[in-house]
């Protein structure tokens, strides 16, 4: 399924979970289909304690996990200031942050394997 290094989901985090489009993808991943590439997940949801607002990306880790998927990064939160945005002014920069951190882990994991 995925011909990649490292596959990155991400998904707005809605009634406690993920979208419904992306849950009908991540319902669709098989072992085979996970065996090859690392993984990183993220969300979007307001910035409130997740045990309020719940999280797509947790949501979609453990899918990930349960296919045989390797997690290279914990899922990760960014937030936003409504329910369809924009991100709080910081955010961005955590999330670049943290897309450099996942790089890292890839080229730090591909050297390990070459």
């Amino acid at each position: 399924m995925f011909n990649a290094d490292v596959v990155v989901f991400g998904s707005p985090t809605q009634k406690w979970g993920m979208s419904p489009a992306i849950r009908t993808f991540m319902e669709q991943l098989t072992p085979e289909a996970m065996k090859t590439p690392l993984v990183a997940s993220f969300d979007t949801r307001l910035h409130k304690p997740s045990f309020l607002t719940g999280s797509a990306a947790r949501s979609i880790a453990r899918m990930v996990k349960k296919a045989g998927g390797t997690l290279i990064v914990p899922p990760q939160s960014f937030f936003v200031t409504a329910s369809e945005g924009p991100l709080e002014p910081q955010e961005t920069s955590r999330a670049q942050a943290w897309a450099r951190t996942v790089h890292e882990k890839v080229e730090a994991r591909h050297t390990i394997l070459v």
